[in-house]
Parts: structure tokens; sequence; C-alpha cells
């Protein structure tokens, strides 16, 4: 966060009584990351939140990150993906090879060059992907709050269909991790009729 001036924060919830935390950072999207700083062509503060974990059972480390790209600014999307990919490329190189997950908004669909750039750039997987194909589920994650069909989302819908119910929230994986499942929420409330929140929640499975 970036105190009274406003800023980004992301949450991470994790089960005390089996994860022990070890390491924690916060890096802004920006050519400061280590001060709280605008990036490129964002119109907002955008963070990488990282957290190493201890499996306090298996005594196997988990490096965790979690980041919310900009909404606006393509530049600061793919340079914000280039960034990340740099911090995370040491510990790929680790021996044995690190437990790595990194969950994201990345306000980009699957077929952009963001997408594909974190792939060439990190190493990582598409939990999705990932899966074994009896348990795939391609699903949207940006639909809007209202869960019902109404006649004005069927308008916004057609007038532009890149806006409305596409992939944009994604968890990644490095190669040591084992996808089994990958799945989307689509929980809702009031009678049905609204989600929680306009993005629906990836829930990935693994090991």
């Amino acid at each position: 966060s970036n105190g009274p001036y406003g800023g980004e924060q992301v949450g991470f919830f994790y089960d005390k009584a089996q994860w022990q935390r070890q390491e924690q950072a916060t890096y802004w999207l920006s050519p400061t990351p280590s001060l709280p700083s605008l990036g490129w062509d964002a119109k907002h503060f955008r963070i990488v939140y990282s957290l190493k974990l201890y499996h306090k059972i298996t005594g196997v480390p988990w490096h965790c990150w979690t980041t919310h790209l900009s909404a606006f600014g393509a530049k600061a999307r793919l340079e914000g993906v280039k960034m990340i990919s740099e911090l995370i490329q040491p510990l790929m190189e680790q021996k044995p090879a690190p437990k790595l997950l990194l969950a994201d908004d990345f306000n980009a669909h699957s077929r952009s060059a963001v997408y594909r750039q974190l792939q060439k750039w990190g190493n990582l997987g598409d939990a999705q992907r990932m899966a074994s194909a009896s348990n795939k589920r391609t699903a949207y994650t940006f639909s809007g709050v209202d869960a019902r069909w109404t006649w004005q989302k069927l308008a916004l819908h057609c007038l532009y269909p890149n806006y409305m119910h596409r992939r944009i929230d994604y968890v990644w994986a490095s190669p040591a991790v084992q996808v089994a499942h990958c799945t989307t929420s689509r929980w809702t409330y009031a009678q049905g009729r609204y989600y929680p929140s306009d993005h629906l929640p990836v829930v990935v499975d693994c090991h």
C-alpha cells in the first residue's frame, strides 16, 4: 500500500496450523520497484507480493506470489510481467526445483502478448492447462457482479464482445508443481442472482 496517498494492496490468506511464514516482500511494478511508484502507462499503482511458506507436515517450502496488472496500460502489463519474471528467475534456478505459484488478475486474455511472454520469460505453466484432461475446465473469470443475463448485459456483450466473459485471472505454477484440479467458482448469493465480485475465483488443487 502507499499509505494515506492511496496505492495498491493484495491480500494473501493461509492456514497457520498448516503453514509457517518465512519470508515476504512487496515490489511496485515500475522502474523503481522498491519505492511506491506508478509504472509506465499505468493509471493506478500496481504491486507484486511474494510470500515464502514452509509446510509444517511435509517440510517443503512454497514460494507464493500474487499480483494485479494494470487494467489500462498495455505497456505496464508487459513490463510488469517482465519484471515479475526477472524476480522469480533466481528461484527457478534453485536445486531442487522449487514449488512456486503465481496468482494474478492479468487484465489480459490467454491469447495476449502478456500471457505468452510470461510463459516464455517465467517458465511457468497455466494451471488450467496443467490440470489433468478429465478435470480441465475452460471458463471465463470476468463477468460482472450480476449473475443474470439482463438486456443491459446482453447489449454490452454484443457491442463489446471482448469486454465481458473473458478469462483474465490465472494461477501459474512452476514445473515442480503437480496440478490435479483447476476450476472457476460460480458461487452466487441473493437467490443466485449476484456474484460476490465481478471476478470469479480460480480454485486450484495441487501438490
